[in-house]
């Protein structure tokens, strides 16, 4: 079996930030994906290096020089990848 498979600029996209979506995220940084998390429903609390759709979409990525494609899972409802 080949190394781990590491995924590059990924963005975890919750509906919520809970602390079940705390924790795959947590695991996804133990595991040494360095992604961005994005939430749906900001309750203006969230932790630092959690996003809210507002800042995703308000210029947060072209301000940190950072060019994204968002494209979305034909079909499947919810779904969302960049």
């Amino acid at each position: 079996m080949e190394g781990a498979v590491m995924l590059k600029d990924t963005i975890l996209l919750f509906d919520r930030y809970t602390q079940d979506s705390r924790r795959l995220h947590e695991s996804f940084r133990q595991a040494g994906c360095e992604c961005s998390a994005v939430v749906l429903e900001d309750n203006d609390f969230l932790p630092e290096g959690v996003l809210s759709v507002y800042d995703l979409f308000l210029g947060y990525f072209a301000e940190e020089g950072i060019d994204i494609e968002l494209v979305t899972g034909f079909g499947a409802d919810k779904t969302m990848t960049a």
